[in-house]
């Protein structure tokens, strides 16, 4: 199905067996699950199409990832170090998730994303990278050093400037997918 597909352009987005997601592991072994599926249905998208939308939704997602990290700042100032952590494991997640985004559009799409300009206030999407492990070194450094003053000004300060610049270079990025998407390539 796949390959059908990709023979016309499109990518499998989501897999349903007798109207339930498919789990994980019967993707990577479908023949242990196929005597118990009566219907499957699959969906399909154009890749720049669903790639568009998704880079959209790490943008937005990236709000909460700022939310968890105010939250957990203000947790680890008012001593609750433990409760500050799972409110930093969660924005790490999706920050995770939204450097992915990326990652799979540069793949999926076949392109060098540095060799797209996104606009003159975003850097290119190498930097924003860069930028953001730099900074998320940086917490995992003052988290290993017991370091709460400064581990609260970086989720409070440096990575809420980030949220903010890679918001933009997400969206940037997901118009000009969609302008592929538009002009067919």
């Amino acid at each position: 199905a796949a390959d059908r597909a990709q023979s016309l352009g499109r990518i499998v987005i989501e897999v349903h067996a007798d109207g339930e997601p498919i789990p994980t592991e019967a993707l990577d072994d479908p023949d242990a699950y196929a005597d118990t599926i009566a219907e499957l249905r699959l969906t399909s998208a154009r890749p720049a199409t669903f790639l568009k939308m998704t880079l959209h939704e790490a943008a937005d997602a990236l709000d909460r990832a700022e939310l968890d990290q105010t939250s957990g700042a203000d947790l680890i100032e008012q001593g609750d170090v433990k409760g500050g952590f799972e409110h930093v494991g969660e924005a790490f997640i999706l920050w995770d998730a939204a450097r992915d985004v990326v990652e799979k559009t540069s793949q999926l799409l076949s392109i060098d994303l540095d060799a797209i300009h996104l606009s003159d206030e975003h850097p290119g999407v190498t930097d924003a990278v860069k930028s953001l492990r730099t900074h998320l070194e940086s917490v995992k450094g003052a988290m290993a050093a017991e370091d709460w003053a400064q581990l609260s000004d970086l989720l409070r300060y440096d990575l809420a400037e980030e949220a903010n610049r890679w918001r933009g270079m997400l969206r940037a990025l997901a118009e000009q997918v969609g302008a592929m998407d538009a002009s067919g390539d």
